[in-house]
């Protein structure tokens, strides 16, 4: 037990245990991007490829209902704390803000910017169930 104990105390055992929460972190950063991305074109995706239908629907209400509770979202959440872990500060705000808003405006979600992130999300989305119900695939 005494060696474990001088292991963890030592500056390269830190250093890999920092970079595996770091790791996870960017993983998780990765996930997020995987799902707005999914979000934004699933509903086009699902006009060739009716059986995405299944992998987006499940991911637009879960995403849905976490924004109209107007609770963080449980990977940004995850995010923070490996971000955390790894002995960083995590970011302000929410992943969107963080990576999209701020680099392309320079300030936080404003009622519009929130606006905006809506409507490229479920424009498409909408456009693209009514043509699947309009030709009855759904």
């Amino acid at each position: 037990m005494r060696a474990r104990a001088r292991l963890q105390r030592t500056p390269e055992y830190r250093r890999v245990v920092s970079a595996v929460w770091t790791v996870l972190g960017s993983t998780m950063a990765l996930a997020h991007l995987v799902l707005v991305v999914v979000l934004i074109v699933g509903g086009p995706v699902a006009l060739r490829r009716p059986w995405f239908v299944r992998v987006h629907v499940p991911a637009a209400i879960a995403t849905a209902g976490v924004f109209a509770l107007g609770a963080d979202c449980p990977l940004t959440i995850w995010q923070k704390y490996f971000i955390r872990r790894a002995g960083r500060a995590p970011y302000e705000g929410g992943f969107l803000e963080h990576y999209l808003v701020e680099p392309l405006t320079g300030s936080g979600v404003t009622p519009m910017v929130n606006l905006a992130i809506v409507t490229v999300w479920v424009l498409p989305t909408v456009v693209a169930y009514a043509l699947l119900i309009r030709r009855r695939v759904v």
